[in-house]
């Protein structure tokens, strides 16, 4: 019973630090190509520490009560950096009303591929989709490249996903993406198309939990044919798509680029959203 008590300890700390170490070497090392052998290093130190500790029977009760305070002090840390995400997240959320919801799945990992090319790492990325998400079918609406990054857009079943990319080193690796169902668009009553349309900026232009992240495109889907004559600070919306119809309701997939004087909430806030 004490032995398997003693595996639980080590376990948790195991599982605690390398979230811990992770998100330390994904904060302070910039190069994706280097992320992997500090955490390797991490591991192998790691492991031989688990081994005395399982081992060694001198001062055994010490050193398990030290693993308890290490745990707690780590998971403490943990969800400090998860409670800022969370409150960032919802402070974006209560900062707009707007019938548009985005899910999203934003990573800078450890040990990422990088591809010589577009075309290499959008086929990894859409086979990826396919097989997580049951989708059959994408069809590729639009593609951007903003600075180092790159934004492409496919249609899916009842939805468009946003597949994000970023040059390192000569290579592109993959940042995450963001998904925007047709549940919400025009689906809640109470809600101007501008309302919809400026949390649409927010959410989509925003990256990380850090406002200051914030330079991506902004876009969204739309029911309303007013999309085709937007200006969101006198700039003209670059492109509007018609991506489908479903049951004779019209979705207009809208995308903007030249937003730069747009660089926090308080700027979309502020933004003046027109229909010409």
């Amino acid at each position: 019973m004490k032995n398997s008590i003693k595996f639980i300890r080590i376990a948790v700390f195991s599982i605690l630090s390398l979230m811990l170490m992770g998100y330390v070497i994904i904060e302070c090392v910039d190069d994706v190509r280097i992320r992997l052998i500090p955490f390797i290093i991490c591991c192998f130190i790691e492991v031989i520490l688990i081994v005395i500790l399982l081992k060694e029977p001198k001062c055994a009760v010490p050193r398990i009560m030290i693993l308890d305070v290490l745990n707690i002090a780590i998971f403490i840390v943990l969800m400090v950096n998860f409670g800022k995400g969370m409150s960032e997240t919802i402070k974006l959320q209560k900062a707009f009303n707007g019938n548009n919801g985005y899910l999203c799945a934003y990573s800078s990992g450890i040990g990422s591929k990088g591809y010589n090319d577009l075309e290499s790492i959008l086929e990894h990325e859409i086979e990826f989709e396919k097989k997580s998400t049951n989708q059959n079918e994408l069809e590729e609406i639009y593609r951007i490249q903003v600075g180092d990054k790159f934004f492409v857009y496919f249609k899916r079943t009842e939805g468009v996903v946003e597949f994000e990319f970023f040059r390192q080193n000569g290579l592109l690796y993959s940042s995450g993406n963001k998904v925007l169902k047709y549940d919400g668009v025009g689906s809640y009553e109470g809600y101007t198309v501008e309302e919809t349309i400026r949390k649409d900026i927010a959410n989509t232009m925003w990256r990380g939990v850090d406002y200051d992240e914030i330079g991506a495109p902004a876009w969204g889907v739309s029911d309303d044919e007013q999309i085709f004559s937007m200006t969101v600070n006198t700039e003209k919306v670059d492109e509007v798509i018609q991506i489908d119809e479903i049951d004779g309701k019209k979705y207009y997939f809208w995308i903007m680029t030249n937003v730069e004087e747009i660089e926090s909430i308080d700027d979309v806030k502020a933004a003046k959203i027109e229909f010409l």
